[in-house]
């Protein structure tokens, strides 16, 4: 799925995908709204966010679990400035939406049954820095920005306590520090550790990370180029 703000209109553009060949063939297009960023995919397959920062909202499509195909939702308020990444909790309950116009993180819960996004408690939640890297971890408890034009980074703990359901997905600031060039983002399976992109040096570099949010000296680093622009990762615990 792309997000697409080209001459006819902010789309989502939605493609069939062969891995055995590596075949790619445009499908479709739903009209969507906005000024469109980086879409992401629930983890069921079954739900499309896209940041909209003409109208400071998420743009929500439903994903027909067969076919694949795009059904336009509507839009939900994400009550910041300029939305311009989302990601959702690794167990699907929650969407986090990172805004670079008033640093701040959104959450919304999430229901695929009506295909609808509601602000979570208390959001959205203030940041020190801008977030315009974002990850959060597989286990759900953490959520780290990167302000890669500031030279700064955000660890944040994810609220999961069952005795308190109104405060679910709610973020508290637990760890900051100072990293040049820390452009991406991605925790790896045992979310314990962060794998990052230092875009001066362009290499990969993975740093542990503990619970109250220490960011630790790099265990490892290797080159990757120049103009990498994205990652993600295939995650299996082991």
């Amino acid at each position: 799925y792309l997000a697409s703000n080209g001459t006819t209109g902010p789309c989502g553009v939605r493609y069939n995908f062969t891995a055995v060949t590596g075949a790619r063939d445009p499908v479709g297009a739903t009209t969507v709204s906005g000024f469109l960023w980086p879409p992401a995919v629930h983890p069921t397959g079954r739900m499309l966010a896209v940041p909209d920062t003409a109208g400071d909202e998420l743009e929500v499509c439903s994903i027909d679990p067969q076919s694949g195909a795009l059904t336009y939702r509507g839009n939900v308020r994400t009550n910041g400035v300029d939305p311009f990444r989302c990601v959702f909790d690794a167990s699907g309950r929650f969407v986090f939406t990172g805004h670079i116009g008033s640093p701040s993180m959104a959450v919304h819960s999430v229901n695929l049954a009506t295909g609808t996004l509601t602000p979570g408690a208390g959001s959205p939640f203030p940041t020190t820095i801008h977030p315009l890297a974002m990850s959060r971890s597989p286990d759900g408890r953490k959520m780290m920005i990167a302000d890669t034009a500031n030279a700064a980074w955000n660890c944040y703990a994810v609220d999961q306590d069952p005795s308190n359901a109104t405060l679910d997905g709610s973020l508290s600031l637990v760890g900051s520090g100072v990293q040049a060039n820390m452009a991406l983002l991605r925790f790896d399976a045992s979310s314990t550790k962060l794998l990052w992109v230092n875009s001066g040096t362009q290499e990969l570099v993975c740093s542990p990370i503990d619970v109250p949010g220490t960011l630790g000296a790099p265990l490892s680093s290797a080159p990757i180029g120049t103009s990498i622009t994205s990652m993600d990762m295939r995650n299996r615990a082991r």
